[in-house]
């Protein structure tokens, strides 16, 4: 097929360059529009956003200030439970430590007096023996004993034969609760 133009060369550039001129102006004119079109999505989209963080922040302070109440609750709790794990461990069972030296006093001993002590470790006994053997045996159980440690026996305790007032002192070898 033929084509035929009727128009001059001069005119047909113009009509061409007028065609590329409305198809360069089209295509202008429509990033135009989706330009506005994205700006004005990004405006309420910031918008949107910004109300939303507004809302968060909000609810993030309400959160911690309740969270705090929460934490100053349990590091109370912690506190309180420590003091008494450290008095748990300085506990000593005196019932263990009075059957055992209860063991080692032979007949013819009588206990009047003790004081023992777990803050230095020590005890002091006083009591009454009918005769010197019987003091030895008291204070040879003593000495072997592994709950006693620095026996100590004032030479007080030896002068008399018969009915003697005695007094030991020494360490205590008291066992740790791990």
């Amino acid at each position: 097929m033929i084509d035929l133009n009727f128009l001059q060369t001069k005119e047909q550039k113009n009509v061409k360059r007028s065609m590329l001129f409305l198809l360069v102006r089209n295509v202008l004119v429509w990033l135009l529009i989706m330009s506005l079109v994205s700006a004005i999505l990004l405006v309420v989209s910031q918008i949107f956003l910004a109300n939303n963080l507004v809302d968060v922040q909000e609810q993030s302070l309400l959160v911690s200030g309740v969270n705090l109440s929460f934490s100053d609750q349990i590091d109370a709790l912690n506190n309180t439970l420590k003091e008494v794990e450290d008095i748990q461990s300085e506990h000593v069972d005196w019932s263990e430590v009075l059957a055992e030296i209860a063991t080692l006093v032979p007949a013819g001993n009588e206990i009047e007096q003790i004081n023992l002590s777990s803050q230095n470790s020590s005890f002091t006994m006083k009591g009454f023996s009918r005769t010197r053997e019987d003091l030895l045996a008291l204070e040879t159980a003593l000495k072997n004993s592994s709950l006693i440690g620095n026996l100590e026996s004032p030479l007080s305790n030896l002068l008399e034969p018969v009915d003697i007032d005695f007094k030991f002192s020494g360490n205590l070898l008291l066992k740790s609760k791990e």
